[in-house]
């Protein structure tokens, strides 16, 4: 039984994320799951089928909802539906770092104007609360670089290339039967993902947003065994390393680039799925 005086929460989609957090919220006793909007009417679901709802406009236009959370694929249908959220003057939180990062200037005005709040931290490294922290902690430090490894697909590739010896196509076989990567990889090998991804952080490490444009950026698919031969024998491994920095003349450089990682560096230790951000200030590391 939910506590009425609890809030209550509107989910858009219901796949891995959706599934994970309406599971997590059955234990939160004032949070209460009005119910999820989804897509696909035939697809075979772990709840009844009442708790769905194939209509955004139903869970949108509902006033006795507090916060929605956005967890769909598709950037557009996310964008359209976080814009009518929060001209509504909801909380809205969004898991989707490709339409956030490429709308976040009018994601903003929005939130003014309507008096709404866009909360978007889980669409940067999941459960590493690096947005909270950058605001938190670093407000008033002078940055010089942000670099993490932030796509857990590409990491997990990497790290059986090193310690397995496996080929690049063996690793991505793996880590698609295992359910890190898609079927089709392209925005996880790419570097796609981890664009966005440092694209957000750098808008709040040095409150500038980078296009894509801007952002130098290269993916691990030509990554061959002599390559990573070639890291051991240096004593390193390769990482697909995002970073944001100023240079020598305090010029914004973003970047996601397969890098020859040292021991020297926490992003060496970081395997598998996993990720990992360091920061770089003027007096802290």
């Amino acid at each position: 039984m939910k506590n009425n005086s609890g809030k209550r929460i509107g989910i858009f989609g219901f796949g891995c994320v959706g599934q994970g957090l309406h599971d997590v919220l059955q234990d939160n006793t004032h949070l209460e799951v009005v119910k999820i909007c989804v897509r696909d009417k035939e697809k075979l679901r772990t709840l009844p089928s009442n708790r769905f709802t194939y209509d955004p406009q139903e869970l949108l236009q509902d006033e006795t909802i507090d916060l929605f959370a956005e967890l769909i694929s598709d950037p557009e249908e996310a964008f359209f539906i976080v814009r009518q959220a929060l001209k509504a003057g909801k909380i809205i939180v969004s898991a989707n770092k490709k339409m956030v990062s490429e709308n976040l200037p009018e994601l903003v005005e929005l939130q003014k104007q309507y008096g709404g709040t866009l909360l978007y931290e889980a669409a940067v490294c999941g459960s590493i609360p690096i947005l909270r922290t950058l605001e938190a902690y670093y407000g008033n430090e002078q940055l010089q670089e942000v670099s993490g490894i932030l796509n857990g697909s590409s990491n997990y590739i990497l790290t059986k290339l090193d310690a397995e010896g496996l080929s690049y196509d063996d690793a991505l076989q793996q880590a698609q039967e295992l359910g890190f990567a898609e079927a089709d990889p392209t925005l996880d090998v790419g570097g796609y993902d981890a664009m966005h991804k440092i694209s957000l952080i750098a808008a709040h490490a040095f409150g500038a947003l980078p296009a894509p444009s801007d952002i130098l950026r290269a993916g691990i698919q030509h990554i061959a065994k002599r390559d990573v031969s070639l890291a051991q024998a240096l004593g390193a491994r390769i990482r697909l390393v995002a970073s944001a920095k100023l240079d020598i003349k305090h010029k914004l450089l973003v970047q996601v680039l397969p890098t020859f990682v040292f021991p020297e560096s926490e992003l060496y230790y970081v395997e598998a799925e996993f990720n990992g951000v360091q920061l770089k200030a003027k007096y802290a590391w």
